[in-house]
């Protein structure tokens, strides 16, 4: 390699580690609350783990509604600062705010209508069906709260207060553990402290947010909302159309797994919820990773290829350090989270047949998320749904009638494993994927305009 070339590679290098540094750093904001609090629960309620891993799918559905939102919120802050209509910023940002309560309170009402079948598919115990029902609503009319504090944050974000908007995250985190420690170990809520503690958090950022937003000239008023909430409907079933679709295969791929993994019995779905919550802690990484070699893919300076293989490398030596570390380290973790023997065994199960498999599913993750954040989200959808088809119907196949859920966990980590090996095909076969990619969707995207 020439000194050049060298060169080029240390500040790729150096690109991509300090966006994903300082991305990474707002992702754990939001994640570090959830699992801080799940270990408290964990700890002095077991039991509750059980319902919190009955919520998981229900949890990406909320994600779906969040995320693709945030994706509008930010293009039309973007498209009023670049042609001064700041004016429009409070209505349009409003009507959003509509829109996430609509379609929450549309998902509780499904939920309310299924949840005969839903209790069915997971074989919860009709002795405890109350209590799941009764926590899942309580955590959907806090996630609308939630949802406003996403959006109204991301305003901040997209307005260039960076410093102010992490502040504010930072606060609302700090609240959020602070509220659910007192609730859970003080006062005694057990559940509904969870519940209380996201809505103090998400409250705190909402306010701060609103008051910055009207420091800056920017009013949440009602005026001229009601004729943007078919244009945000509208652009979010365009715009915010990959990010939701994704999370929505997640929740889609968590029921049917879910599913499978029910059927041997509540100390096992338990275990099976507290190491997706590890899981997706773990791979937080990978997305910041992803996130800075698509932004330094996209600049003209420096070829995909070599971002990709640059991001590709720091991603296997972070895996391998984050794999190896939480596979020797699984049964101490363990303790932080439940004191509850058999649902500790059950993590236990899931994690030494999964976690070394992070080190192919780490690296596969950054480069989808590169490639979904490089114009190419179309390939990266319906790559991930291939994935899941696969490994539910093998799952389906292999798993199911066992006398336990370990064969279900080696289907999981051969998945991942696939997924890695997809990676590094893609990243080697590179202009040639792209340009298949950009050939089918382009052909896609002419056929829709001609209708």
């Amino acid at each position: 390699m020439s000194h050049r070339s060298r060169r080029e590679a240390r500040g790729v290098v150096g690109d991509i580690t300090s966006t994903a540094a300082a991305l990474l750093l707002t992702m754990l904001l939001g994640a570090i609350a959830i699992v801080v609090n799940a270990s408290m629960i964990g700890r002095v309620q077991p039991s509750a783990l059980y319902v919190l891993a009955l919520f998981l799918p229900l949890s990406q559905l909320v994600a779906a509604v969040h995320e693709g939102l945030r994706v509008v919120c930010l293009r039309y802050i973007a498209c009023a600062s670049s042609t001064g209509a700041r004016e429009l910023i409070g209505p349009q940002v409003l009507a959003l705010l509509s829109l996430a309560l609509t379609l929450i309170a549309l998902l509780a009402l499904g939920v309310l209508a299924a949840q005969g079948w839903i209790a069915e598919v997971f074989s919860v115990p009709s002795a405890r069906r109350a209590q799941v029902l009764a926590f899942a609503m309580e955590m959907l009319g806090a996630s609308v709260v939630i949802g406003w504090a996403t959006l109204l944050v991301s305003a901040l974000f997209g307005l260039g207060h960076t410093r102010a908007a992490t502040a504010l995250s930072s606060l609302a985190t700090t609240l959020n553990v602070v509220v659910a420690a007192l609730a859970i170990k003080v006062w005694g809520m057990g559940m509904n402290g969870l519940v209380l503690a996201a809505v103090a958090g998400s409250a705190s950022a909402c306010a701060g947010a609103v008051a910055l937003l009207r420091w800056r000239g920017i009013s949440l008023q009602l005026g001229q909302t009601p004729r943007w909430l078919g244009l945000a409907l509208r652009d979010a079933s365009t715009s915010g159309a990959p990010v939701a679709l994704s999370l929505l295969l997640l929740s889609v791929y968590l029921f049917a797994f879910g599913h499978m993994v029910a059927r041997y019995g509540a100390a096992e779905i338990a275990g099976f919820g507290v190491a997706m919550r590890i899981q997706f802690f773990i791979f937080l990484p990978a997305i910041a990773l992803g996130t800075g070699t698509a932004l330094c893919a996209n600049r003209s300076t420096v070829t995909s290829r070599r971002a990709l293989r640059v991001g590709l490398v720091l991603s296997l030596i972070t895996y391998v350090l984050l794999s190896t570390t939480l596979f020797t380290a699984r049964s101490g973790l363990l303790e932080l989270f439940t004191s509850d023997r058999a649902v500790a065994d059950a993590t236990l199960r899931y994690l030494e047949r999964v976690a070394p498999s992070y080190l192919g599913f780490g690296p596969a993750l950054t480069v989808l998320t590169a490639l979904e954040q490089s114009g190419h989200a179309g390939s990266v959808l319906v790559l991930n749904a291939t994935l899941y088809a696969l490994e539910i119907c093998a799952a389906c196949w292999w798993g199911v009638g066992r006398a336990d859920a370990q064969v279900l966990y080696m289907v999981a980590a051969g998945g991942n494993w696939l997924a890695g090996i997809l990676a590094l095909g893609t990243v080697a076969l590179w202009p040639r994927v792209s340009a298949a990619s950009a050939l089918t969707f382009g052909a896609l995207g002419d056929s829709r305009e001609a209708r």
